[in-house]
Formats: C-alpha cells, sequence, structure tokens
C-alpha cells in the first residue's frame, strides 16, 4: 500500500491530504482518507502497518521554520500568531487524526519503535522557527493522553554534547535505545554531527564518533549493533557502517563518492528497504544530472554489514542533457593547522593560454559544505562557469566534512579564521591556474552573504562583491530575525552577555575599509535575514565616497518576494540570478545616475547609451545588456562579456569632437570610460577613432 500527500481533492486551497493507492491491485484507484485543515509534513507508515504518523500544524499551511517567508509581524511577541506543530496519527483505514504530543511543544522530526508503542521526537517550546537550537530528545507512549519525558537536554548535559544541537532520533531494533546525531549546526535540515546512542529510558548520552575527520549526516540502523552512515568526508559524500560494542562505535567506510546524494525529501538522506538488504538513493554531481541509483548490502557473519555492492544508476530520465559549464576538480591546501577543501569549476571552453576572471562562491551555514551537485533552482556557480569564469567553492572552517573540530572552530572567530582559509584557497588557485588577480569577485548566500560583506572590510583582494540574504551588524540583527537563538551557539554567549564578540564580526564596524563596489540583495520577507542591516551598512558606507544612493527595487522591477537566505530551497528564481544583469553592467547603474544630472549640468564626460554582449548558450546573437532571456534560443542568461557599444561624445564637446569613440572595457566601468573621455577632450586630441582600454572585475 503507498501513502502519499495530495491536494488535488481541496479545490483552491492549497491543503494537503493522505490519499492510499493499492499497488499490488491493477487499475486500483487513490482513496482519500483524510480531511485535514492544516499543514502536513513527514507522513510515514507506523512499524505495524496500522496507522500512518505525520507532523501536522491544525488551521495552518505556512511551514512554521526558518525557511519560510513571514507574514507582517503584529500582536505580541512570543504569543500571536505562533505555531503548534505536533505528532499526529492516522488508522490506515481513514478517520479523524489524533494529535499525540502536546500542544506545548513544537515537533521538529519524530521516530516509531519498533512496535509503534513509543514515539521519540525532537522538539521545544514555540516558536518552532527559533526554538530548534534549544530542542531537546523526548520519549513518550503512542497515545494521545501520555505525557513525554525529556530523554537527552543538551542544554543541561554534561559532555562533548553541551550545548549543541540534536536531529535525526531512531529507535534501535530492541526499541530500548535511540541513536541521534549531535552537532553544531547552524539549519534545521542541514544536519551533521557525531552520532550518539542513548537509553529510551534517559541516562547520559555517548559519543560513538569521537574525532571522526568526516560529518555523519544521515543513518538508519542496519542491524541490532550496526548503522549504516551517509557522511559528508571533505566535500564528497561517504557511505560507511558505524558497528556499535557497548559504548564504543567502530568507522568502517565503504564507499566514498565525488557526488551529491539524497532521497528527494531531505538532504543527504538516503532509503533503506525495509529488509535492509538494499539501498536506493538519487545522485548527480557538477558532470553528471540526477538519476536514481542503487546497490546492495554484503552482510558479515555477525549482521553487520561487510561491504557495498557497486552502486549502479537504475533511471536514464537525464541521460540527454549535458553541462554547459566546465569541469571541476578538489582542490586541497592547508592553513593555520587545518586541512582545508574546495571545489573549483573550470571557464567553459577553457583555454590554458587564457587568464581568467575568478569568483569565489561561499557556502551558507556556516554549518554546511559544497559538493559537486548538478545545479538546481539556485543554479549554484554554472553560470558563471559558462560565461568565462574560474568558480572556487572553498568549505573553509565552520563547515561540514572534516568532524566536530573543524565544525566548531568557527566559533566567536566569524569571519576571521573561515576568511583566512578563503583566501589561502584564493592564492593556491592564482599560483596553480590561469587567475587573473586584478578580477577577483565574491559572492555568497546567507551566512556567504554575510562574507560577501565581511570580507571586503578586511583585505581588498576582491575587485567586486555579490551579497545574497547578508548582514553587516549582528548587534542590530539581535530581534529583527526570527531565529536569535542559533546565534548564542556560534558566539559563545548572547548578545547582552558579550557584545564585544558580536562587534568585532559586524562589517558595519569597518565600513571605512571598505572600497569593494558590492550588490546587496535581501528578500523583502525574509526572517532569517532581514535587510535592515543592509539598508544601514549602504547608507552609512554613502557608496563608500562615491555619491550614490541606497535603493530600494520597485514593483516596476524584480521585486524579491521569497526569503532571501533560502530562495535556494523555496524554488524562486530570485536573488544572485536575477541580479547578477544589474551587478555586471555598471554602465547601465551609471547611466541612470548620470545621465540626468550630468548631461543637464553639460558634463564634459561622456555617456554609454548601449551595451550588447553575445549570448552564453546559442553564440550567435547579441542583446541589450540587462536581459534576462536570449531572443532567438529564450534561453535564461547573464551577459558573459559586456561592452561599451555605443558611447556619446561629452555634449558641450566641439562638433568635430562629435565622432564615434570606441571604448573597449571588460566589465562596462563607464566611470573610468568617462574620466577617459574628460582626458581626451582636456588635451584636445581628437581624431576618427579615440579607443581607450580599460580592466577591472
Amino acid at each position: 500500500m503507498l501513502a502519499f500527500l495530495s491536494d488535488c481533492a481541496s479545490g483552491q486551497r492549497a491543503q494537503q491530504d493522505i490519499v492510499l493507492l493499492d499497488v499490488a491491485r491493477a487499475g486500483a484507484l487513490p482513496h482519500q482518507i483524510t480531511h485535514l485543515d492544516g499543514l502536513v509534513r513527514a507522513l510515514r507508515w507506523a512499524p505495524d502497518d496500522r496507522a500512518l504518523g505525520f507532523l501536522y500544524i491544525p488551521g495552518d499551511t505556512r511551514r512554521a521554520d526558518a525557511l519560510a517567508s513571514t507574514g507582517p509581524q503584529v500582536g505580541v511577541i512570543g504569543q500571536t500568531n505562533i505555531e503548534h506543530q505536533r505528532v499526529a496519527q492516522v488508522a490506515a483505514q481513514g478517520g479523524t487524526p489524533q494529535l499525540l504530543t502536546p500542544e506545548g511543544l513544537f515537533v521538529y522530526e519524530f521516530d516509531y519503535s519498533p512496535q509503534a508503542r513509543r514515539i521519540a521526537y525532537v522538539a521545544a517550546p514555540p516558536p518552532g522557527a527559533d526554538h530548534w537550537w534549544v530542542a531537546q530528545l523526548y520519549v513518550q507512549p503512542t497515545r494521545a493522553d501520555a505525557r513525554p519525558r525529556a530523554v537527552v537536554d543538551p542544554n543541561t548535559v554534561a559532555g562533548p554534547l553541551h550545548g549543541l544541537q540534536i536531529a535525526l532520533p531512531r529507535f534501535a531494533p530492541d526499541g530500548r535505545r535511540i541513536a541521534f546525531i549531535g552537532g553544531l549546526m547552524s539549519d534545521q535540515g542541514a544536519t551533521g554531527g557525531d552520532v550518539y546512542l542513548v537509553s529510551a529510558e534517559g541516562g547520559a548520552p555517548v559519543d560513538l564518533t569521537p574525532g571522526i575527520g568526516v560529518t555523519p549526516s544521515w543513518f538508519a540502523w542496519a542491524g541490532a549493533h550496526a548503522l549504516l552512515v551517509n557522511a559528508f568526508a571533505g566535500g564528497s559524500s561517504q557511505l560507511a557502517t558505524l558497528r556499535i560494542d557497548g559504548g564504543h562505535g567502530q568507522w568502517q567506510p565503504l564507499r566514498t563518492m565525488h557526488a551529491a546524494l539524497g532521497d528527494g525529501t531531505a538532504m543527504s538522506a538516503l532509503a533503506l528497504a525495509a529488509q535492509g538488504d538494499a539501498l536506493a538513493w538519487i545522485q548527480g554531481s557538477f558532470e553528471t544530472p540526477p538519476e536514481v541509483w542503487t546497490s546492495t548490502l554484503r552482510r558479515a557473519a555477525d549482521g553487520g554489514i561487510a561491504a557495498l555492492a557497486a552502486p549502479r544508476a537504475i533511471t536514464q530520465i537525464n541521460a540527454g542533457i549535458r553541462p554547459l559549464w566546465g569541469k571541476s576538480v578538489s582542490l586541497h591546501w592547508s592553513n593555520q593547522g587545518f586541512h582545508v577543501q574546495g571545489w573549483l569549476l573550470y571557464p567553459a571552453n577553457y583555454d590554458p593560454h587564457q587568464r581568467y576572471p575568478l569568483i569565489v562562491s561561499v557556502h551558507g551555514g556556516p554549518s554546511w559544505a559544497v559538493q559537486p551537485r548538478w545545479p538546481g533552482v539556485n543554479y549554484g556557480g554554472a553560470p558563471l562557469s559558462a560565461m568565462g569564469y574560474f568558480v572556487l567553492f572553498p568549505n573553509p572552517r565552520g563547515s561540514f566534512g572534516q568532524g566536530e573540530r573543524f565544525a566548531k572552530a568557527v566559533r566567536r572567530d566569524m569571519g576571521y579564521g573561515d576568511l583566512r582559509d578563503i583566501l589561502a584557497g584564493v592564492k593556491q588557485v592564482e599560483a596553480r591556474f590561469p587567475v587573473d588577480p586584478r578580477r577577483v569577485g565574491i559572492t555568497g548566500w546567507s551566512y556567504g552573504g554575510f562574507m560577501s560583506m565581511f570580507a571586503p572590510t578586511q583585505t581588498h583582494v576582491f575587485r567586486a562583491a555579490v551579497a545574497g540574504a547578508g548582514l553587516s551588524d549582528w548587534l542590530s540583527y539581535n530581534g529583527e530575525n526570527s531565529i536569535d537563538a542559533w546565534m548564542k551557539p556560534f558566539f559563545g554567549a548572547s548578545v547582552y552577555d558579550d557584545p564585544a564578540v558580536y562587534a568585532r564580526s559586524s562589517a558595519i564596524n569597518f565600513i571605512r575599509q571598505d572600497k569593494t563596489p558590492t550588490l546587496m540583495v535581501v528578500g523583502e520577507f525574509d526572517a532569517e535575514s532581514p535587510g535592515a542591516a543592509v539598508v544601514r551598512d549602504v547608507a552609512r558606507a554613502e557608496g563608500h565616497g562615491r555619491a550614490h544612493a541606497a535603493r530600494r527595487v520597485s514593483e516596476r522591477g524584480p521585486r524579491l518576494r521569497q526569503p532571501g537566505a533560502q530562495a535556494r530551497r523555496a524554488g524562486a528564481r530570485t536573488g544572485l540570478v536575477r541580479q547578477i544583469p544589474a551587478a555586471r553592467c555598471a554602465c547601465r547603474a551609471w547611466l541612470r545616475t548620470r545621465r540626468g544630472s550630468a548631461m543637464r549640468q553639460r558634463s564634459r564626460r561622456g555617456v554609454c547609451t548601449s551595451v550588447t554582449a553575445p549570448c552564453t548558450h546559442c553564440a550567435a546573437s547579441t542583446l541589450p545588456c540587462g536581459a534576462a532571456r536570449c531572443s532567438p534560443c529564450s534561453v535564461p542568461m547573464v551577459p558573459a562579456r559586456p561592452r561599451c557599444s555605443r558611447f556619446s561624445p561629452p555634449c558641450s564637446s566641439p562638433a568635430r569632437a562629435r565622432r564615434a569613440c570606441s571604448v573597449s572595457i571588460a566589465c562596462a566601468n563607464a566611470s573610468r570610460c568617462a574620466s577617459a573621455w574628460a582626458s581626451c577632450f582636456r588635451s584636445r586630441r581628437w581624431r576618427a577613432s579615440c579607443r581607450y582600454a580599460t580592466t577591472c572585475i
């Protein structure tokens, strides 16, 4: 029997209900068994197949977490518009669902015991978006009137788990033990840390993977004393078995793959067959699009996992798709005692005799890692590679992939040690590859947006920056966002107890040192990375010495509606992808600010009136800089090499000076272009063709 969620029968409302389909009976039709009124998530069968459990927010269809956009914040803080996500259960025959967990707890994940008599779950008092970082592990009988019992409280427990986050609770086959992942995590759903084991009755949790050099992110019981684990290993995926002997764990790698794995519902999750003898997942990389892969488990004499058979793809859905970007390589470097890994995308149509610009793309988190992944909703660095850039994806300290010591190294040091790791990676790329050091840029989203705003205040390596959903002031960020609780584990204290550590990592305090042109993009309803700090940053900097006022995108432009920090998961084509054309076309920005004033004042500077660029897909036409799509092939594109195709001479120049002046510029830097014009005008050296070459990022 197949159970799934569907909104087909709910009319115009975005309401999902549970539907069953008997796949063993030919011609069977789907059968709706619920009529719910609220948000439904994490549907799963109870082990006895007599009921289905799910997470449920009665009367609401909004996801109550940091990844969801927020509405108007009106009411009493902590009381108004508070969602209560609870574990609910409905009989397989249908009927009215039972709410199993109490209203005073917001449940994030849950699991059934093998006999379906108890449930284990991670929960915290609402609001759920903010309190995941202080959530506890609970166990209770599978009854609506049962009282939960806290089994693990990371806020009070002694040992390495103290003050960290917990996720993925899973009952052992005997129902007496619970395994879970505990670690320093910056986002719910981005799971990583050590594997812990605790009695279902309570007690001290045991770390089964202390000092391990990878980051477990998903696991499943594969026997009474063995776990099958998917872990971040550098920037790759490692499948391993964790044998449990008393209070100790033995890590045995099975296979490491330069690819990203998932099950389509959760990052890093796989699907293990009920019999425990087969495994399935979705796999993709920079070079190969996603397909469904499978493998079989070879058992050892004691029931553990001895080996993993060679994986094979069982679908060819995307077999005809080929990448339009360059190849990828894994890079490794050392810095201040840390081993750092990153991925480098080559430019498309790479020519080793040509020098290329470099873009550094910093991942969000910081608790995450870039793996080779086929570009999806967020596109990654693929468009930049297709446009002729090297793209570096560093996994600096604070990232997953090299154990908890590496992940915790960013604590109380945001923007410093991690930036030094990134700069060391840039130096290695410049030493090994034909990169133009005068054309290095930085970009990122969420934590990567913060780094893109902070880095230019600490170094002048980067000649341009695009910061998505970033922030410049950690002190004011506290209270402006909906997830204040996440900061304390990373800064070591609240903003009230130790404001200095927050100020030290705030770009706003070093803004006078920032001379880098920066585009900052923030979603209007982003509760996680609100835009107030961005506006302050721009307003205080006053264009970094140039009179460009901060601007809000109007209704006539590409207004960003989705939450900025999570556009990569929400599926919205917002943020960096939509803003790159405007960011790249500095000539357009100069034209907007200068045409009305400078021309009216009869300035001696010329005006760039047209910017064109070849389509990176069909390469057969040109289009105006900033156009979203190529008109012949309709492929979304960003101009690869914008150039001034028509440049008007100064309106106050003599008639003899009104001749065609071809100005070749690599990035449409109209300011320098105009300076060259002014110099030409002052020297009175007018010719039929007056050419100036300028370079910048």
